[in-house]
């Protein structure tokens, strides 16, 4: 099972496309997608990339329970 972010009518069909691609290499796979709240709806991996790579904050964009694990990754990526 996938799970997949949606936030908006381009990231749908984009998705879907996706989903049935994956689902025609093997038909056991099953994509679940998922709307977030209007407060991270226009939030983005790349946004987040940017901030962190200009030390920027992200703690308004992302939930405290990840906020750790994604700065921890990025400076393993930045080395």
């Amino acid at each position: 099972m996938l799970i997949r972010g949606l936030r908006a009518v381009s990231d749908f069909e984009y998705e879907l496309q996706l989903g049935y691609l994956n689902n025609s290499l093997d038909d056991t796979i099953e994509t679940v997608y998922l709307m977030p709240t209007l407060k991270h709806a226009f939030v983005s991996s790349s946004i987040v990339r940017n901030l962190l790579k200009f030390n920027g904050k992200i703690d308004h964009l992302l939930p405290a329970e990840i906020q750790e694990m994604v700065l921890k990754a990025n400076q393993c990526t930045s080395l």
